[in-house]
């Protein structure tokens, strides 16, 4: 019996019995006509290198209600500010810094000038008026001696002698309430201690604060006016 297939085709062999089918992935692959011919087939073209382009970071466009921008504009504002306070202050000042050596010998003098007036202006006796009125209106401007002196003799000097009183006049402290260079108010804490017959020889002691009023005339301070309460 012939085994050949009709058509003069290659004769398939039978597979024996137990035998498996060779999968189709291991059959060999045909070589290609330049591999059966032995010639070299050409490289293929290296690939073109890899340009790595520099990082460009740009830069942030930030909003101007930003709060980085608004910080800025308030630290301008602010410095603005402190400079033209500043500025006005040192204007507004300057002369009073500028005097400020003859406030301060001011404020000393006028205050030692309060001290002895007071002393002299509260302190009488009925047996030495007239002096003690002289020396009085000696730490007085002209125009207040003159008034001071009218209400001394109507009023303090007959009642002194009627009552034959002495009034002692102790200076306890003084403050200065203002100064400057020509005008001073000091304020004066002094004890008057009276004795006359109206307290049967018995000492009375007034705890008075007097305000004096004094004026720099030709570097001499003296007082204009006087109150005491």
């Amino acid at each position: 019996m012939s085994t050949s297939s009709p058509g003069g085709a290659n004769p398939r062999r039978r597979r024996i019995a137990g035998e498996r089918r060779r999968p189709e992935s291991t059959l060999e692959t045909p070589a290609t006509p330049s591999q059966r011919s032995g010639a070299v087939e050409p490289a293929a073209p290296p690939a073109p290198p890899t340009v790595r382009l520099p990082k460009v970071r740009l830069a942030r466009t930030r909003k101007p209600g930003s709060w980085r921008s608004f910080t800025a504009a308030t630290v301008a504002a602010a410095v603005l500010v402190a400079a033209a306070l500043w500025l006005g202050l040192q204007t507004w000042s300057y002369p009073d810094v500028r005097n400020q050596d003859k406030v301060d010998r001011a404020d000393r003098s006028a205050s030692a000038a309060a001290e002895r007036a007071a002393t002299a202006i509260l302190s009488f006796k009925y047996t030495t008026l007239d002096a003690d009125l002289e020396t009085a209106t000696s730490f007085m401007t002209p125009k207040f001696a003159e008034t001071f002196k009218g209400t001394f003799e109507s009023l303090a000097a007959p009642n002194a002698k009627k009552t034959k009183a002495t009034v002692t006049a102790k200076v306890l402290a003084t403050a200065v309430v203002t100064a400057s260079d020509s005008r001073a108010e000091v304020l004066v804490f002094v004890d008057q201690t009276t004795n006359s017959t109206a307290n049967s020889g018995q000492p009375s002691l007034a705890l008075n604060r007097t305000t004096f009023d004094l004026v720099n005339q030709d570097g001499t301070w003296l007082v204009d006016d006087f109150h005491s309460y």
